[in-house]
Order: structure tokens, then sequence, then C-alpha cells
């Protein structure tokens, strides 16, 4: 039963005035309700006559709203969040799944947790959608409705106030070059710097969260190679430095995506600054229930099971930088200086405490110092 009140006034017109709010344009809004553009008008007419007064200035292009429509926005959108909160409570009291569930993955770890972590996830929905794009497409997604929960390495800080996360994983950048380059020593910043000056930099898109940490941690150590290749393929990027092509700086995550022979290529883990690339599981504060913390836990049980086994055997000297998250507890964002604030230190010092995983728990990784691995890079 969709009718809420006798005035013409229901969810799907809700919804639609919402939606259009939120992407400022019928026709995108038309397209992600995958409704015509007709229907969308006939509704915001409706809900105009029902509120006695208009709701944009269609003179405007984008379209924007009048003092009304803000007022109303407001309220539609706490009416929307109720109604997920209710069907959610609703599901998950009675044991039954949610009716639709729509989750997004980055790029980067959708090849890591989706063959294990889908079959977990059709116990939560009737109907599970998943879409595995760039962290900046699902987090658009996310802010506009078309996903319920994202896994993405974009904490989404600019909507802190709209948004609750949960760090499951964290990870150091590492320099990487083939091994018949002729590097000058051992050290990883005088080898960085003499890759600078004499192979071009096989670039991470600019378009990337990790691309923009990469530029900012060349800036920190005085070092700024020319713009020649630039990919959005963590897996094309490996490849190329194997090849010959050029160096990089990558994660420990990337690499083992790649599927790349790692014999091939010379690696060692950055240290100065904050070189360290988290993964966070985001939602829309107060409107999952305890689906996104549920879901938080499922993937660190994941990569525990799934990435740090591999990581162990083919890349030990970075395990003293790997953490996986403490499940089931909300972490805040790490301060642009790679401190984590708050809530998120004492996670850290209590997974200390934790000596072995199990469900519900998280594993403080094993530290490379305990680790002997002949060849291995330290």
């Amino acid at each position: 039963m969709r009718r809420l009140t006798s005035h013409g006034i229901d969810i799907d017109t809700l919804r639609a005035f919402v939606t259009v709010c939120e992407l400022r344009s019928l026709t995108k809004a038309a397209v992600h309700l995958n409704v015509t553009q007709a229907a969308i008008s006939q509704r915001i007419r409706q809900f105009e006559r029902t509120a006695r007064t208009r709701l944009f200035d269609r003179a405007l292009r984008p379209i924007e709203l009048t003092p009304a429509g803000r007022e109303l926005l407001s309220r539609a959108s706490e009416v929307l969040a109720a109604l997920r909160r209710l069907e959610v409570d609703l599901s998950r009291g009675v044991c039954v799944p949610l009716l639709s569930f729509n989750l997004g993955v980055s790029n980067s770890f959708g090849k890591l947790l989706l063959p294990d972590l889908v079959p977990q996830l059709q116990a939560f929905s009737e109907r599970l959608q998943v879409r595995v794009d760039s962290s900046a497409s699902i987090a658009a997604a996310l802010m506009n409705r078309s996903l319920d929960l994202i896994v993405s390495n974009d904490p989404l800080e600019e909507a802190d106030a709209l948004m609750e996360r949960f760090e499951i994983f964290r990870e150091p950048m590492v320099l990487v070059c083939s091994t018949k380059e002729p590097l000058p020593g051992d050290d990883v910043y005088t080898n960085l710097k003499w890759l600078a000056l004499n192979r071009p930099l096989v670039r991470v898109s600019a378009l990337s969260l990790l691309g923009r940490q990469v530029e900012t941690h060349l800036r920190q150590v005085g070092v700024s190679p020319p713009r020649v290749l630039e990919f959005n393929s963590p897996e094309a990027i490996v490849q190329m430095v194997r090849d010959g092509l050029g160096w990089a700086i990558t994660t420990p995550s990337n690499l083992l995506m790649s599927r790349v022979d790692l014999s091939q290529v010379w690696m060692r883990k950055l240290s100065r600054g904050a070189t360290l690339r988290s993964t966070w599981l985001v939602a829309r504060k107060g409107e999952l229930g305890t689906v996104g913390r549920d879901i938080a836990d499922m993937c660190v049980r994941v990569l525990s099971e799934r990435m740090v086994p591999r990581i162990l055997a083919e890349l030990p000297w970075v395990m003293g930088d790997i953490k996986l998250g403490v499940p089931g507890v909300p972490a805040q964002v790490r301060d642009p200086h790679g401190a984590v604030a708050g809530r998120a230190d004492r996670l850290r010092a209590a997974s200390r405490d934790l000596t072995r995983p199990g469900p519900g728990t998280a594993q403080n990784l094993t530290s490379a110092d305990n680790i002997t691995v002949r060849g291995a890079p330290r």
C-alpha cells in the first residue's frame, strides 16, 4: 500500500521529488527511477498542486528548489529514510530478506571480495544488485541513492554528517619497477629518485583517490616526474612495470590482483609520511540498522581468509603494515597526516589483544619482523 494520505502524496511521488532534487534534472531522475520523463513531471506537478506552491524554479538551469521546496525536501528525505529503516527492521525482525539491496564495490577490491562475499549477501535480499566501478562512481551513486552501501577507498569525508563508515582494511603503498632496472642500490627513496630521473612514471589515474595520494607523497619527497603515462587499471600498471615500460607506486592488493609473476618485479614499501591506503564500508547513517556493520564483519572475515594468506605467501615483508578493521565498530576518517583520529586509535590498540581470528573478530596481523623469508625485501 503506497498511499500515505488522502491528498495524493505517495511513496513514488516522494521518491520522484527527492531524486529530482538530488540529480537536479527531470531527465536524469527518470532514467534513475526507470520511468518516463512525462511520469516524473506528472508526479512533480501533482505534488506542487498538493503543496499549493511551486517547489522548483524551472527558469534556472539546472533547476533549483524554491524555499518551500527546500523545506519539503528535508521532510521527504526523512520520510524515505524512516521507511527504509522500517523495511530493514521488519525484515530482520522476522528473518526475511530485504526486497532489494544495491551494493557498490570499487574496482580494486571487486575481484578479492565478491566471490566469497556474494553468497553471504544473498541472505540479506531477495534481489541483490552489485556494481563494480571506480570509487568516485560508486560514491556518487551512494549519494544519489542508486546504491545502499559501498566498499570503497573514498570515505566520503565531505558527507561526514550523512554517512556511517567502517574501516575494513589498511595497506601500505609500494614502489615497484622491473627487476631488470639497474638501480643504484637497495634504499627505497634513493631508487625512487633515480627512477624519477631516468624512467617514466606509470601513473595511477589522477581521478582516483590512490592517484591523488601518490601525487601528494611524491611532492612530500621532492620528486616531480613528468606526465607521460597514466592508467585507471591497476592490473595494466603492474603489467607495464613488469615489462620494463616504467615504474609505479601501487599497493599490495593491486599487486595480487594483477596476476603478474612478482618475481619479475622489484618491490619496496614506502615509509615516509602518509603512505597508507584504507578501504572503507560506507552507508547512509541511520537507514540500514545493523546491516552495514554486519557486512563490514563479512568483509573483514573474507579478507582474512582470502587475501591475507596470499600476502603472507607472496608479500610477507608488508605484513607489519597490513591491518584488518575491528568489525562491528564504526571508524573515523584519517586526518591529512595519516593518523587515525579518536576511536580508531583505540580500536587499533584493542586489535593487538586479539590473538586469533574467528566470527565477529579481527586479527592484528603478524609483523614482518617475526617472519623469516629468504630473499624477501626488508
